[in-house]
């Protein structure tokens, strides 16, 4: 019988991460039974033995997490972030890249106009995408999606992630903070980040900034190999 229920909202993405990455390697786990279908999405990709809590099984202390700093506990590990070996071995499949840069997500202004400057750079003429959903020009694309805020996209996307995996390069403007998700999920994709700003979380990897000019930006195996290993050291429970 499991020994505690996990005690975060699975109505969140870092909290489904958080608690797939837990089941990779804590056998005493349980999830609320209110979650199960969520679950059951996320094994149309994933193999995780999930037991279900219906007897109120305690909370623990040794669980903790802060969105906006951000960082995880569990027990003695304190990280900025974790994400499941699974989710990470499913996105680094080889495959062939067919775009050069990509982005798909929220749409803000704050993005609209960092998007629009690389746009200018990029093809040497002024677009606005004040009014627009998206644009596309050669290889490289920009696609204004709310999916990512709903369910069952939110648990898991596999569209967004296949776009990832054929981009080498992902633009990565801040998002609710300076930091993204989408910087990692680049990462894990095989792809390198393009970012408007930086921020501690980012020490270590490799990455383009949107100031640099896109001529500049190398596609590097090297860099992919680097910024996996340093992925799956600081921001996964495996040490492998």
């Amino acid at each position: 019988m499991s020994k505690y229920v996990f005690p975060l909202d699975l109505n969140y993405l870092q909290n489904i991460r958080f608690l797939c990455a837990l089941l990779e390697i804590d056998k005493d786990i349980s999830v609320p039974f209110t979650f199960k279908s969520t679950m059951s999405f996320l094994n149309n990709y994933f193999n995780y033995d999930v037991t279900y809590d219906t007897e109120n099984l305690k909370k623990p202390d040794f669980i903790d997490f802060n969105h906006q700093k951000p960082y995880i506990k569990y027990k003695n590990i304190t990280k900025p972030l974790v994400f499941p070996k699974k989710l990470i071995d499913f996105c680094k499949k080889p495959v062939s890249k067919i775009y050069d840069f990509t982005f798909t997500g929220i749409k803000t202004q704050n993005r609209a106009e960092i998007l629009n400057k690389w746009l200018k750079k990029y093809t040497g003429k002024n677009i606005s995408l004040k009014n627009k959903d998206g644009f596309e020009f050669d290889k490289s694309f920009i696609k204004f999606s709310k999916n990512g805020r709903k369910f069952p996209h939110k648990a898991m996307d596999k569209n967004y992630y296949k776009t990832l995996m054929h981009s080498k390069f992902v633009l990565c403007p801040n998002g609710d903070f300076v930091w993204t998700y989408r910087f990692f999920e680049a990462v894990m994709c095989n792809a390198i980040p393009v970012i408007e700003e930086y921020c501690d979380i980012y020490k270590d990897f490799i990455f383009y900034t949107m100031d640099s000019s896109p001529k500049a930006l190398k596609y590097d195996k090297k860099i992919i190999k680097h910024n996996q290993k340093i992925l799956i050291k600081n921001f996964t429970f495996n040490k492998s």
